[in-house]
């Protein structure tokens, strides 16, 4: 017989993020070869799709949420899940958050969170510096989960797309169930403009289709 949902379900699962609730035990392998491992192509196809998705959306800050031990419990994975969902979730509700996030396991066996964001976050400069640029907390984050850190991001969104995907890794698979969480305001595919132009012009090389006497070239031209 199936549970219920309470009233608090049913908000998260009208939540405005992209979050997957399989819920998988911690740090739950696929066993390939006779050995316990995360599949490559998951992997692979995890970060394939956040690099799609950073490149086509523009955000303001690189965010790093640990917690205080005192308030969250970063052991436990249920109590992480529940605590980060409730602010996205609030933020993208009040304050127009749109996020791709990443849990991360530390070395100690703590659960902690890179994301990149954008939208009205509440800012207090930390009085630290990364290089020129100003390190804020996020005020409404240490009032009631724990530490944090948001760095504007430059101009370099090729390069950081390649950065985030490297917390995409064996040792951190799908900790919430899921390899990142997104939320559903993110563009996720470019434009597409197909156009019909002399087969000549493009100087590509030439893919013949098997079983005819067509061949093809392809072109792409992606702007930011």
């Amino acid at each position: 017989m199936r549970k219920p949902k309470s009233a608090e379900d049913e908000e998260q699962t009208k939540s405005d993020d992209k979050s997957n609730e399989n819920s998988l035990p911690l740090r739950k392998k696929v066993k390939v070869g006779g050995e316990l491992e995360v599949r490559e192509d998951s992997l692979k196809r995890a970060k394939d799709k956040i690099q799609d998705i950073v490149l086509c959306n523009n955000f303001d800050y690189f965010v790093t949420l640990t917690f205080n031990p005192k308030k969250v419990d970063s052991y436990d994975v249920e109590e992480v899940k529940k605590a980060v969902k409730n602010w996205l979730n609030n933020g993208v509700k009040r304050r127009n958050f749109a996020y791709i996030a990443i849990p991360e396991y530390h070395k100690s066996g703590r659960i902690h969170i890179h994301a990149l964001m954008s939208g009205d976050l509440l800012l207090e400069d930390s009085g630290k510096r990364h290089g020129e640029k100003i390190i804020y907390n996020l005020s409404d984050w240490s009032d009631n989960y724990g530490f944090c850190t948001a760095i504007p991001v430059d101009g370099n969104i090729p390069a950081l797309s390649y950065y985030i995907t490297k917390y995409i890794t064996k040792g951190n698979d799908k900790i919430f169930g899921r390899f990142y969480w997104s939320s559903r305001n993110l563009r996720r595919e470019p434009d597409y403009d197909y156009k019909n132009i002399d087969f000549g012009t493009v100087y590509q090389y030439e893919y013949p289709v098997k079983g005819t006497t067509r061949v093809l070239k392809y072109e792409a031209d992606f702007k930011f």
